[in-house]
């Protein structure tokens, strides 16, 4: 963890004899961050969401399961509030998500998304690239739906 302390970047740590990080054995093969906890999302598709303290120690709970559906690298943080991610059968879903991680619900707004090897959220933007190396951009919101169509 980092924070900006006399116009320099250095490490938070919970004691000044404290090393510079304050994990280890994170395998799973994708990362979301977001404010104040991550999501881990293995290959298999399980997500864990982890949180943090403002002082470099995790808090409580710690490794919550929270999905096992949703492909890799098929899932971005859009806006720091909601989750979207395409499941196993190619369905995109938003899920909002509360200021500390935990899940708000699921909605399914989208379907033919398996189509893309991967997805990127960039202000109201959402990208998207398919097997071919051809990039999407579509508008978003989270709220409206996105069927896609051959």
């Amino acid at each position: 963890m980092l924070e900006i302390e006399n116009y320099q970047l250095v490490f938070v740590k919970a004691t000044p004899s404290s090393s510079n990080n304050f994990g280890s054995g994170f395998t799973q093969s994708f990362f979301i961050p977001a404010r104040g906890f991550m999501y881990t999302i293995q290959a298999s598709g399980l997500m864990h969401s982890w949180f943090a303290n403002n002082n470099a120690t995790w808090g409580s709970p710690m490794s919550i399961k929270v999905a096992d559906v949703f492909a890799y690298k098929t899932a971005a943080l859009f806006n720091y509030n909601t989750l979207i991610a395409i499941d196993n059968e190619g369905y995109l879903w938003s899920i909002p998500i509360s200021t500390t991680g935990l899940f708000r619900g699921l909605s399914k707004i989208g379907s033919g998304w398996d189509r893309f090897l991967g997805i990127m959220t960039l202000g109201n933007k959402l990208y998207a690239v398919d097997g071919n190396g051809d990039y999407y951009e579509f508008d978003f919101n989270a709220t409206d739906y996105y069927w896609v169509l051959n």
